[in-house]
């Protein structure tokens, strides 16, 4: 949880909404990069200011309206001074930098008091989060699906995003077991072979014969578009054994985390396809699942799990017309028309869709075990 004392955040408010986004991404950056756990031996007072001037490069790195501010002249005199001799400014770096420089008591005031966000006094409390799970590794977890992210919409983001991808990056090799590493590459004339076996694969794929496809307008195949139930991130506590969170995410199968199941949850159902509104992407819930707002599902109880993955890949390229801006709602998803294969009585083949990912499926699991025998 986030503590704070009103009369400091309506501070922050008075001065400028912005200044409000910077320290609750402040906040969340020092969870993400372990700062609360990870201190070790260092001396309390330099780890926490190293910590500030590391999150704070990030942010004002970022060219993001909402989070820029003018660099004062003294924290621009501070970045140079450091990055001279850090290629990136990891909160371990810039401690060993400050260790060097021998501040005196006046130096260290002013330099704490420039970088001052947040007060670190709670990092000692309870090191578990509400699951259980040690709160380090949920966001070391956290750190490498972001860099995975990252690098997918390198291109996209790069202007935006700053150092955060490269300080992702070093913080991630950083904690990286190398000899793990090493063991993976032991095995080079296997991984040659298996490699051989990944082409002969490839080599016999096929391009999908569309000739016998049509076109079908979304609300005569699928009438019933649910709005299930609203539940909020703060009405769930989440939980490894529980049930799928689905929020508007492109990623994880729209899963956000799993979350506990109550008595007054009303889960959607299990094997329909689920979307959000203003995200527009398409997944299978093979599970039943809770859900935030503006999620939608298409409800496809009567098609076999196999059947419903291969309309996901049809459906996918509707969300591509819609936006964070312009949402794709029930009303609008109606009157989309989507092409699949068509039957001779002009109705989809449903029988050819399940059958078609059958093959798929069992193609992408060989190609998991060879990449699992390469690894």
């Amino acid at each position: 949880g986030i503590f704070y004392r009103p009369e400091y955040l309506m501070g922050l408010y008075r001065r400028g909404r912005v200044y409000v986004n910077r320290a609750y991404l402040h906040m969340v950056l020092h969870c993400l990069f372990c700062h609360l756990d990870t201190r070790g031996k260092r001396a309390e007072d330099y780890w926490n200011l190293a910590c500030d001037i590391a999150m704070e490069s990030i942010i004002d790195g970022m060219y993001q309206k909402c989070l820029h501010v003018p660099l004062s002249p003294y924290r621009r005199e501070i970045y140079m001074r450091l990055k001279k001799d850090l290629k990136v400014m990891t909160a371990e770096g810039v401690y060993r930098k400050l260790q060097e420089m021998e501040l005196n008591e006046g130096q260290y005031q002013r330099m704490a008091a420039e970088f001052l966000v947040d007060d670190h006094h709670y990092w000692k409390e309870d090191k578990k989060g509400a699951s259980g799970m040690p709160r380090k590794n949920k966001w070391d977890k956290n750190r490498e699906q972001m860099q995975t992210n990252m690098e997918t919409f390198a291109k996209e983001n790069s202007e935006d995003s700053g150092d955060l991808l490269e300080q992702v990056r070093t913080e991630n090799r950083s904690r990286y077991d190398y000899k793990t590493f090493l063991r993976k590459f032991a095995v080079l004339k296997e991984t040659a072979a298996n490699l051989d076996k990944l082409r002969g694969i490839d080599a016999h794929k096929k391009k999908i014969d569309v000739s016998c496809w049509k076109e079908f307008v979304i609300k005569d195949i699928f009438p019933t578009i649910i709005k299930p139930p609203v539940l909020h991130a703060r009405q769930v506590t989440e939980a490894e054994d529980g049930i799928p969170y689905v929020v508007r995410t492109k990623f994880n199968n729209g899963i956000k985390c799993l979350v506990k199941k109550t008595e007054t949850m009303k889960p959607s159902p299990a094997g329909v396809i689920s979307f959000g509104a203003e995200n527009a992407t398409f997944f299978y819930q093979p599970r039943e699942f809770v859900s935030g707002r503006d999620i939608y599902y298409i409800d496809t109880q009567n098609l076999s799990p196999e059947t419903c993955k291969f309309l996901v890949a049809c459906l996918q390229p509707i969300g591509r017309k819609y936006s964070y801006n312009f949402g794709l709602f029930p009303d609008l998803l109606k009157e989309e028309k989507i092409k699949l294969p068509a039957a001779i009585t002009g109705e989809p083949d449903w029988k050819y869709m399940e059958e078609y990912m059958k093959q798929v499926m069992t193609e992408a699991e060989t190609r998991v075990k060879i990449l699992k025998d390469i690894i």
